[in-house]
């Protein structure tokens, strides 16, 4: 069954990462949990994640969250990890990479550039209503140009590390 077109969809906001925007974004405007507003999106399945969210979109699934929220698959991929694949990342798995053992190694090689956490400049979130950057997630984006400041990561209040970037509930 694909997904029906959703009445309420926030535009992504430019360099914004696909969960700020399909988890956060779209769950804060349908009043709904991150999880069930990716699942309207159409960008996970009612019971599962697929072990590359945020790295890399399938055609499938960007066909669906492009039904459902007329977001085009271009502005969907540059939305994941996959933008900066080639360039400040190694080349993905190929497509035809399925089994789960392509893409853990590919992300077992990442891990000193991608941590779990995302970092963010207190000012941008303020200003943009709490979108997430996509280029926060890279360890070398350690400061906001914009805002001349650091970066930051972890809440000051309580010590928690910030924006984890996989699906599920938000902890901080």
């Amino acid at each position: 069954m694909s997904p029906r077109r959703l009445a309420l969809v926030p535009d992504p906001r430019p360099g914004e990462s696909l969960l700020s925007w399909g988890g956060d974004a779209l769950a804060r405007l349908n009043q709904v949990s991150r999880t069930e507003a990716l699942r309207m999106a159409g960008l996970i399945s009612a019971s599962t994640v697929s072990a590359v969210f945020g790295y890399r979109v399938s055609d499938p699934v960007v066909r669906a969250v492009s039904q459902s929220t007329g977001v085009t698959g271009q502005r969907l991929r540059s939305m994941t990890l996959a933008h900066y694949a080639g360039s400040a990342l190694e080349p993905l798995p190929l497509d035809e990479a399925k089994e789960y053992g392509a893409w853990a190694a590919w992300r077992y090689r990442q891990r000193t550039v991608l941590p779990k956490h995302s970092n963010a400049c207190p000012s941008c979130l303020r200003e943009n209503g709490g979108r997430w950057l996509l280029k926060w997630r890279l360890i070398w984006s350690f400061a906001c140009v914009r805002h001349q400041s650091y970066l930051i990561s972890q809440c000051s209040g309580c010590g928690s590390a910030l924006h984890r970037g996989w699906p599920g509930n938000p902890q901080s």
